[in-house]
């Protein structure tokens, strides 16, 4: 199932959606007048109330989200990696650990692709090293498929080993040798939606795109996710490399129906 494509919804989601849809089509209709009212009041007016939002929090908490708690999404993961870790998280998803990091650092310094002294320096600078809280036990996906040469995606992909390798790094030797390592990557992902904070944000998009479908003029904006302990449950469904064909089309042209979200 893709959140932000009612396409794909099962009948028991679109049972649901068509009961509400005089709420949801009125919610996002008046919200979208009310945020224009906002931005262009002269004198300035402070956002109103939308007078649809609680019979509209409550579909969204007391049906959706128990819902979705029992479904699988598609999400997307930008990484750059080598051949052998592709081959790794398609057997296994591992969640980001600093001892995870140190691992797939001495791994490149035996294939000779860093330097010891590289790799402990990329290694003692990583934010995990004082973000660890924040930072730790999550796997890192967006909801929506974006394509690969957009800001947000740009350094993820540009560079090995994520935030948690290149963050601190401005310029210099280190970043050119991570931008050598491994290919551009993009990842098709299934997760499951019982963490409540992820499914939130995934009934947001539910919503969304069904007022779309309703008629109403709305962007189906995706939403940032952190997967969080539940590694058994993560899935790679495919791998997307830079050179094949479906790379370039990830946000623009795959998979269908995505001309409906935002260019970047």
């Amino acid at each position: 199932m893709d959140c932000w494509n009612s396409v794909t919804f099962d009948d028991e989601l679109k049972s649901i959606l068509d009961a509400n849809a005089e709420v949801i089509f009125s919610y996002w209709d008046e919200d979208k007048r009310l945020m224009e009212r906002h931005l262009t009041s002269e004198p300035y007016e402070s956002l109103l109330s939308n007078p649809y939002s609680q019979r509209y929090n409550q579909v969204l908490e007391n049906q959706l989200l128990k819902a979705l708690a029992r479904r699988k999404i598609r999400v997307w993961h930008y990484a750059r990696m080598t051949d052998n870790e592709v081959e790794l998280i398609k057997q296994r998803v591992m969640l980001s650990t600093l001892p995870g990091l140190r691992a797939r650092l001495d791994k490149l310094v035996s294939d000779g692709l860093l330097t010891d002294v590289q790799a402990n320096e990329i290694f003692q600078t990583s934010p995990f090293q004082n973000q660890s809280d924040i930072r730790a036990g999550k796997f890192y996906a967006v909801t929506i498929p974006v394509p690969a040469r957009t800001a947000g995606t740009e350094d993820l992909l540009k560079f090995w080993g994520g935030e948690s390798a290149y963050f601190r790094f401005c310029d210099g030797p280190i970043l050119k040798s991570l931008a050598k390592i491994g290919n551009p990557r993009i990842f098709e992902v299934e997760i499951n939606l019982r963490d409540s904070v992820n499914a939130y944000a995934v009934a947001e998009t539910v919503l969304r795109a069904e007022a779309v479908r309703l008629g109403v003029n709305l962007i189906i904006d995706g939403s940032d996710i952190a997967v969080r302990n539940q590694c058994n449950d993560i899935r790679v469904i495919r791998a997307h490399t830079c050179g094949d064909e479906l790379f370039e089309c990830v946000g623009n042209s795959y998979p269908d129906g995505c001309a409906v979200l935002p260019r970047r």
